[in-house]
């Protein structure tokens, strides 16, 4: 056999392998991430709070006249508002997954000129959050089902813009409200009012 073409066939080899490796393989991880960072970026841009959980310093719910406030206080979290009573991490993290997972479907109108048509003049449902370090907050309105019942109307306060979001937020505040009616859920068990 002839050395000569036998390293010819072996440099072919070696060139096809680090074409597998560098384009094929390397490349498809690579392809991958930047596939995910895309689709993280367009989540974060529909998310109505684009926050993180850490962030989260004080979430306030309203519905139809009560208020329920959850505070995190060294870095533990407590139900200030009707009570003052220790809380529940998993029971707070539930509640900000349930925030985190609220997003934008559909632009309804930037610029409607009433509210009412939506809900939205007094609306039944607010949700406040404030982050730690940072002045301010967001406040959410929710309004009145859409036509389709499976979205709701919403705005940020202070903005005119309605648009919608899905309506499983509407059963995750009614369900904060239900615990604290019923004194059942993870901030009632086994605590004593101070």
């Amino acid at each position: 056999m002839n050395w000569k073409n036998t390293l010819f066939l072996i440099g072919i080899l070696i060139a096809l392998s680090g074409y597998l490796y560098f384009v094929e393989i390397r490349g498809a991880d690579e392809k991958r991430l930047t596939e995910a960072k895309k689709k993280r970026q367009e989540w974060q841009s529909t998310q109505v709070f684009p926050y993180q959980p850490q962030e989260f310093k004080q979430i306030k719910l309203v519905k139809d006249g009560k208020t329920i406030i959850y505070q995190k206080h060294d870095d533990v979290w407590w139900m200030k508002e009707p009570f003052n009573i220790e809380g529940s991490e998993e029971a707070v993290n539930d509640i900000i997954y349930s925030i985190l997972n609220l997003v934008e479907t559909d632009p309804v109108d930037d610029n409607p000129s009433d509210l009412a048509q939506f809900g939205l003049h007094q609306p039944p449902i607010l949700i406040a959050v404030e982050l730690e370090g940072a002045a301010g907050g967001k406040t959410v309105l929710l309004g009145n089902d859409n036509p389709t019942s499976i979205t709701l109307y919403a705005t940020a306060e202070g903005s005119p813009r309605v648009f919608l979001v899905g309506s499983l937020i509407r059963w995750e505040v009614s369900k904060e409200f239900l615990h604290l009616n019923n004194r059942t859920g993870p901030f009632f068990a086994d605590k004593k009012e101070t």
